[in-house]
């Protein structure tokens, strides 16, 4: 039985930075065994796929190998592809470079240190503006990606041990085993094992996360600044724990600023 017959489907390939760093790493090879990996998972769709995205986080000691990688997959694939694109490699286009894309999905968060401050690793207003403001040079067109996650980040002696995606705090604190002690930031009040982590007392959790004012004002800045229209917006991600974060109308409000 076919999958989602109804649905256009893009298959996304993640790819780590250390693989354009390794040595070993031929770029057309590489293009050729994600194409071949596209192809056997795209096999229960209903239709082939006719676009697919790229997902790395290039650098410069890696670009000349993702540059190559990205122009064997065009050579190879007959559709549209388009890759990811972080803020930096908006702001610092011309030393980052361009990938041979029809065009790149600009992944507005993760934009600070994961640390053990009050700052939101996430999104950052203060580090946005440093970067918001150049997109209006960037040569691809983009599209749009928003943050709907969070996570807890395990604190203890003011260093960070551990993340926790889709970390759920309301038991914890009905159970007594974290306080809240400012806003966004709880310690531990009983020891207490989640999952397979130990929580000592006295350790802290920062919760990370994106409220709807954010999601608003992140729209309405990336709009602010976008050289052409955004026909496209994608929440990142739309699991059930991350959509019941927000009230169903939020969504299509966000998108309305565009």
């Amino acid at each position: 039985m076919s999958i989602a017959s109804s649905l256009d489907i893009i298959p996304v390939v993640f790819i780590k930075n250390e693989v354009m760093l390794a040595e070993q790493t031929e770029p057309k090879a590489l293009a050729e065994q994600t194409l071949r990996l596209i192809k056997q998972m795209s096999s229960r769709l209903a239709s082939p796929p006719t676009e697919i995205q790229i997902d790395c986080d290039w650098s410069m000691k890696s670009k000349a190998t993702f540059m190559a990688y990205m122009a064997a997959v065009r050579e190879q694939w007959q559709g549209t592809i388009s890759c990811t694109i972080r803020l930096h490699q908006v702001k610092y286009f011309e030393k980052t470079g361009i990938p041979p894309v029809d065009y790149g999905v600009l992944m507005y968060y993760n934009m600070g240190e994961i640390n053990a401050s009050e700052a939101n690793s996430i999104y950052d207003k203060q580090i946005a503006d440093l970067y918001s403001s150049t997109l209006t040079n960037y040569p691809l067109p983009l599209k749009v990606a928003f943050p709907i996650f969070g996570w807890g980040v395990h604190i203890r002696n003011n260093k960070v041990l551990e993340l926790f995606a889709r970390m759920d705090l309301s038991p914890l604190l009905a159970q007594g085993k974290l306080v809240k002690i400012r806003e966004n930031r709880f310690q531990v009040s009983k020891s207490f094992l989640y999952g397979d982590r130990y929580f000592k007392l006295g350790d802290e959790v920062k919760w990370e996360n994106i409220g709807r004012e954010d999601l608003y004002e992140m729209a309405a800045d990336v709009s602010a600044h976008s050289p052409s229209p955004i026909d496209e917006i994608i929440f990142y991600d739309l699991d059930d724990f991350n959509l019941n974060q927000y009230e169903e109308t939020i969504f299509e409000e966000v998108a309305r600023t565009f």
